[in-house]
């Protein structure tokens, strides 16, 4: 065999092995390809059909046939209203010692 033919067939053969290697490498990445797209349709057909289920299952006619089944709610007094002053909201310094107390 003449140096030439040697010289081009240690060139084609890595080169040939390298296609050959990425071509495989191509192929498993497209599968992965295709397996995460189908998950992502999977799981986009799921989300609408939960929203679906969520949108059924909050209808306010529903909700207010629940709460008048399971809650013992009835409308506020005027007795139960009172004026914010007599909410007892805790002084400025004893605000300020609690927040010094919680730091230590």
């Amino acid at each position: 065999m003449s140096r030439t033919k040697l010289t081009w067939i240690l060139f084609i053969l890595p080169v040939a092995l390298g296609l050959f290697y990425v071509k495989h490498i191509v192929e498993n990445l497209e599968e992965d390809l295709s397996a995460l797209e189908k998950s992502i349709y999977s799981d986009k057909d799921e989300v609408h059909v939960l929203r679906a289920e969520w949108a059924y299952l909050s209808r306010p006619e529903r909700v207010q046939k629940l709460a008048a089944n399971y809650l013992e709610l009835e409308p506020a007094s005027g007795a139960q209203i009172a004026d914010v002053k007599a909410i007892p909201f805790p002084t400025e310094e004893v605000a300020v010692l609690s927040s010094w107390s919680s730091v230590k």
